[in-house]
């Protein structure tokens, strides 16, 4: 029920309720990881973009409206920067109004806040005293976080100590927001050794500040001791509308290891109110021990792709000794959702057959253009490379793409790089095809399939 998550981030990690998660560092204020790494793992051969994507669209020159005072001491570390007194970038002469300090990045998973603000994310920056909120939205099968705060901040202070370095979703549906309240947020190391005299790097170390961020006139709701709930009124919550609530419960519901929770939770997986409710069930029953095929069915014909993408993760664990998962993913390849089809192509990794083989075929052919997409694709071919391959170099239309061909020089170099016997043979038996349909393509793959078999 539990894995090792992917990414790498200064200070702070989070999850939306797809699943995608966020990370940050100083300068970056926001970042997807695009894939788990378990996917790459499976197959050392595939090649990969950088997982880390930056989603906020200025980066850390997103124009911040700070309202606390300027410190004298970052002025004129700038002006010795901008003097060659002292390293660093001297930012074009600013001293602050822009990312240097993010931190503690936070999707809001509540439901205590307007409904507007659900699934915003929320980051610190602790240089410039504030919190800074973006509205999440599609951008292909990356995210675009776009400035929520029209020349204003979601929180600003004109506290020079206030220093917001992480959130957390709360029982109530509000967020918390924890500020460790120092003088000096900078480490010694980035300041001149004269300025030392006059700063104390340790001022405040004893201090901080917890703040709960809730609407105005709002009235918190009892929150019932969760622990002391039965195993099926745990299950309940699964359903509920605040992610703390099903987090918690799911937590709950997998340390007591009760099996009489399991008829609830597969009911829960075709009727629960919302699609959240839906998902979580599929993975308490994964917990349990007790995921069956009847519910991982039901869940990846669920009207709502969210719920259909985490049926398909699920589903990888049955999918290998089920006939009925296997068609079911074959028939996915035509999911009217590119999330639903892009978890599709890594979770087709797990199935067995030329069934599989196939349904990746079709989604090269009918996604390849999306780079994530060939990722995924390739990553499920540590084995039918050579099947994929073949049966694609019979596509004229898909060969004359720059995306296809780009595809066909990726399972080329994979390939090479493998060294199988088999799968060499497969490539150049289909080189026939290559010359007829596109001449200039053949030597190119030629190339790539001899560079890396020379390669080591």
């Amino acid at each position: 029920a539990f894995e090792l998550t992917s990414g790498a981030g200064q200070h702070g990690m989070s999850m939306d309720n797809w699943g995608r998660k966020f990370v940050c560092s100083n300068s970056v204020p926001a970042q997807m990881l695009m894939l788990d790494d378990r996917y790459l793992a499976r197959n050392p051969y595939l090649a990969s973009p950088k997982l880390a994507v930056d989603i906020a669209p200025d980066g850390k020159h997103t124009e911040l409206f700070r309202i606390s005072p300027a410190e004298p001491w970052r002025e004129l570390r700038t002006m010795l920067r901008r003097t060659k007194q002292f390293r660093g970038s001297d930012e074009g002469g600013k001293p602050f109004g822009f990312f240097t300090g993010a931190t503690g990045i936070t999707i809001y998973r509540g439901d205590a806040w307007p409904a507007e603000f659900h699934g915003n994310l929320i980051v610190g920056d602790v240089a410039n005293n504030l919190i800074y909120r973006a509205i999440v939205k599609p951008k292909g099968l990356e995210l675009v976080a776009e400035r929520a705060d029209v020349g204003k901040e979601f929180i600003a202070s004109r506290d020079l100590w206030f220093r917001p370095v992480q959130f957390t979703n709360a029982p109530d549906g509000t967020l918390y927001a924890i500020d460790i309240s120092r003088e000096l947020i900078e480490g010694a190391a980035f300041l001149p050794p004269e300025f030392m005299k006059y700063l104390d790097p340790l001022s405040g170390s004893k201090q901080g500040r917890i703040y709960r961020i809730a609407p105005r006139g709002f009235s918190t709701p009892a929150t019932p001791n969760l622990s002391e709930l039965t195993t099926l009124q745990l299950v309940l919550l699964l359903d509920h509308t605040n992610g703390w609530h099903r987090d918690t419960a799911s937590r709950l519901i997998y340390q007591r290891q009760d099996s009489s929770a399991i008829s609830a939770l597969r009911q829960l997986v075709q009727q629960a109110q919302t699609a959240p409710g839906r998902f979580t069930a599929l993975y308490a029953l994964q917990g349990l021990g007790a995921l069956d095929e009847s519910s991982v069915l039901t869940a990846l014909m669920d009207s709502d792709a969210i719920v259909r993408v985490h049926a398909l993760r699920v589903a990888e664990s049955l999918v290998a000794q089920s006939v009925a998962i296997t068609n079911r993913f074959s028939n996915m390849t035509t999911d009217r959702n590119i999330q639903v089809r892009y978890q599709l192509a890594f979770s087709l990794g797990a199935a067995q057959g030329q069934s599989r083989n196939q349904a990746l075929v079709q989604l090269a052919l009918s996604d390849h253009s999306d780079k994530w997409m060939q990722v995924a694709i390739s990553s499920s071919l540590f084995q039918g490379a050579n099947f994929v391959f073949r049966e694609l170099t019979t596509q004229d239309a898909f060969l004359k793409t720059t995306n296809g061909q780009q595809f066909m020089l990726m399972l080329a170099t994979q390939i090479g790089t493998r060294k199988r016997t088999d799968e060499l043979a497969g490539v150049l038996q289909s080189l026939s095809n290559i010359k007829e349909r596109d001449p200039t393509l053949a030597p190119k793959i030629i190339e790539a399939l001899v560079k890396n078999i020379e390669g080591e």
